[in-house]
């Protein structure tokens, strides 16, 4: 049985819908059939924001399903060009001294790595994880 999804017809909005489009409740809805996308699942990490009184470095980590052709994503969120979904973030994880070297130590960031490693790796069946 193929996949339905349900779009709004007014204006081209492309919004999902389920039973209505809440900003245009006079059009009627489309049902279409789903398209199939190839996806792969990448690793992203980015500046974690912080109050001015924490010192130190923190960043963030994902694990994002993207599209198969996407080369870079520019944000960690559903609305960056090309992404899918997230599927798992690491918010606010602290940068030790040797994280910030470029090597592998046991400060949070790293452990965050490495859990991302694993499960994008179990989710790309093996291929490998991507880093964006």
């Amino acid at each position: 049985m193929d996949s339905i999804e349900h779009f709004c017809s007014h204006h081209d909005c492309g919004l999902h819908l389920e039973d209505y489009c809440p900003w245009h409740p006079e059009a009627m809805v489309l049902s279409v059939p789903a398209p199939t996308k190839e996806t792969k699942f990448i690793i992203k990490t980015s500046a974690a924001c912080m109050p001015g009184s924490c010192w130190g470095q923190y960043r963030r980590v994902a694990v994002l399903e993207v599209e198969a052709g996407v080369e870079s994503v520019a944000m960690i969120s559903e609305r960056a060009r090309g992404v899918v979904r997230v599927v798992e973030t690491w918010e606010r994880r602290n940068v030790g001294p040797i994280a910030k070297r470029g090597e592998r130590g046991r400060c949070a960031y790293s452990r965050a790595l490495m859990e991302a490693e694993e499960l994008a790796e179990q989710l790309n069946n093996g291929k490998g994880s991507l880093y964006v």
